[in-house]
């Protein structure tokens, strides 16, 4: 139980966990309030079938800077000094929260000011994603490795539970823009533990050119055997099943018939879940075939997403989120700790980016499709598409590979 702590014992490791934690609870309350506002915006305009289509564009919005930002975003870390990487990208990332906050109490957040602030908000966050997740080998060194990447997801799933509850006490009396100040001095607050870190350069960096370093690292996963099915089944994972994630608010209003409340209570099961996923997969950092581990939670997780499509009242919906969650994050710590173990420092954050990608590009695009789906066949069709997708191609991933199924030791040098 106390190896699960172990990490704490490194100061700057534990200014990084403050940090992070700050930047994902506000991140976690601007998820919830966008999607809820976008589904008032289609009502305000008197065509509520638009809701599950706004939260599509919303992915999109996300999706174009996740991809370029991701990808961007490792060959940066890879170049540059990664706490000052880190710090410049929470900044503005916080900038783009006030943006919305003025374009909110000015009554001018529209649409179109909500997509435009959206793709600066993410292109920032990606950035920030890359540049701190290649910090956690150099701020613990590999013998903690497992123990920082299962708290920091119980640090990001804390806030996945706590950020949308706040949101949804926050929006009735504060309003969108009240909550988004509030957003921004959290974000404010993210920076703060970043500027008593150490300077963190990445070992052995090579001067090449942009492109020339972007494709090695594609080329490294490419060509590592585990890694490159890790990123697949992530890519898979962010289209099948984080993508609906972005749906609740539909479904929500439209299926379960639920409020701003009740809605934040499936945000907070699901919370709930990948906190308890995240613990579960940090108590076994012995188990030997990790890649194996990560595929059967995967298909655990659609299963539960073909679950959530067949309900129709809050309190069984509650309980698959609550699943969802949880098989999530107990694949996700198996995938992070693969990707840290297997990949060289020089290269690490490039490595690191095309995971980043798989959720911040790929999830984003899922959320556009299942949204236009949801707004000619119903937000359950949607989901119940989504979920068949993810349980079929994980399951197909278990049994087609072999490099999931053996052993995986750790392979990466400094």
């Amino acid at each position: 139980m106390l190896s699960a702590f172990t990490a704490m014992r490194h100061a700057d490791f534990r200014r990084l966990f403050f940090s992070i934690s700050f930047s994902e609870m506000g991140e976690q309350m601007a998820t919830f309030a966008v999607g809820w506002y976008a589904i008032l915006l289609a009502q305000a305009e008197g065509n509520p079938a638009l809701g599950p289509l706004y939260l599509g564009f919303l992915g999109i919005a996300r999706a174009i800077p996740g991809v370029a930002f991701g990808l961007a975003g490792g060959v940066i870390a890879d170049r540059f000094d990664r706490r000052d990487v880190l710090i410049g990208s929470q900044a503005l990332t916080t900038a783009a929260a006030c943006g919305m906050a003025l374009a909110a109490f000015g009554g001018w957040l529209s649409i179109g000011a909500l997509l435009a602030l959206t793709v600066i908000g993410a292109g920032a966050w990606s950035l920030s994603l890359s540049a701190s997740s290649a910090l956690i080998v150099s701020t613990t060194g590999q013998e903690d490795v497992t123990s920082a990447i299962g708290l920091w997801n119980m640090s990001v799933n804390v806030t996945m539970f706590v950020g949308p509850l706040l949101g949804g006490i926050l929006i009735g009396p504060m309003g969108m823009g009240g909550l988004m100040v509030v957003r921004s001095l959290v974000g404010g607050a993210s920076i703060l533990p970043c500027l008593g870190m150490g300077a963190a350069p990445p070992e052995g960096m090579r001067r090449a050119g942009f492109v020339e370093s972007l494709a090695e690292g594609v080329a490294f996963v490419v060509r590592e055997p585990v890694l490159r099915w890790v990123v697949a089944l992530s890519i898979l994972a962010s289209i099948g099943g984080r993508s609906v994630v972005m749906l609740y608010p539909a479904f929500g209003h439209e299926v379960l018939g639920v409020g701003a409340v009740e809605l934040s209570y499936l945000f907070a099961a699901r919370g709930v879940g990948t906190l308890t996923g995240s613990f579960v997969s940090a108590s076994l950092a012995g188990v030997e075939r990790k890649g194996l581990a990560m595929a059967i939670g995967q298909v655990l997780f659609g299963a539960s997403t073909l679950g959530l499509a067949f309900q129709r009242t809050l309190g069984p919906a509650i309980f698959f989120t609550f699943m969802c969650g949880l098989a999530q994050f107990f694949t996700s710590g198996f995938a992070n700790v693969l990707l840290q173990q297997r990949a060289p420092d020089r290269i690490r954050a490039r490595t690191l980016s095309l995971f980043t990608m798989s959720y911040t590009g790929f999830g984003p695009l899922g959320t556009l499709f299942w949204g236009f789906v949801a707004s000619f066949a119903g937000v359950a069709t949607a989901v119940l598409g989504a979920g068949a997708l993810l349980t079929a191609g994980s399951a197909y991933a278990s049994a087609a590979s072999k490099a999931l199924r053996r052993p995986t030791g750790r392979t990466a040098a400094g």
